[in-house]
């Protein structure tokens, strides 16, 4: 992407990769990737995104970072791309609600629709709740929800105590 418009700072993206040794399973390499592409062009509201990851957690809304997931290296995941649209409705940093649709093509193909609410509260310079239902919809599994509260604490200015369920 060229120039210096608002669409250059609008895409992001993530690599992960992570090689795993155990005696038992023996070793393992695995790669996840997070690319998100805004679409100036529809009023920046609409982005396209392509995610490899474990893919239930992916519709679920309950990814982890790496730190957590090389913790439990034998947990079966159905890692896989999945792609597809979100939209953003009018928001604030303060509380947003968007919508995504996507799935997976393949020998077993994945549809799946999610609906977010997140809402930030806070409270002062080191302090933040942060709150997000999650409501989705997947062709093999049905309806689901996830919920999240997170608290952040600002200690000092290279000390962040996070907690998270």
């Amino acid at each position: 992407m060229g120039g210096s418009g608002s669409s250059d700072r609008a895409s992001s993206g993530r690599i992960e990769m992570s090689y795993l040794n155990s005696d038992y399973d023996g070793s393992r390499f695995k790669t996840r990737a997070s690319v998100r592409v805004e679409l100036p062009n529809l009023n920046n509201r609409v982005h396209a995104f392509l995610d490899r990851d474990d893919q239930d957690a992916f519709i679920e809304d309950r990814t982890e970072g790496l730190s957590q997931r090389s913790q439990f290296i034998n947990v079966e995941t159905s890692e896989g791309w999945l792609a597809g649209l979100g939209y953003g409705l009018p928001g604030s940093y303060k509380s947003r609600n968007d919508f995504r649709i996507g799935g997976k093509v393949g020998r077993e193909p994945k549809i799946f629709v999610q609906g977010r609410h997140g809402h930030n509260w806070i409270v002062d310079r080191r302090n933040i709740w942060r709150f997000r239902e999650t409501v989705f919809w997947e062709n093999r599994e049905g309806f689901g929800s996830t919920t999240s509260l997170d608290y952040d604490f600002i200690a000092s200015r290279r000390l962040l105590f996070r907690w998270g369920t």
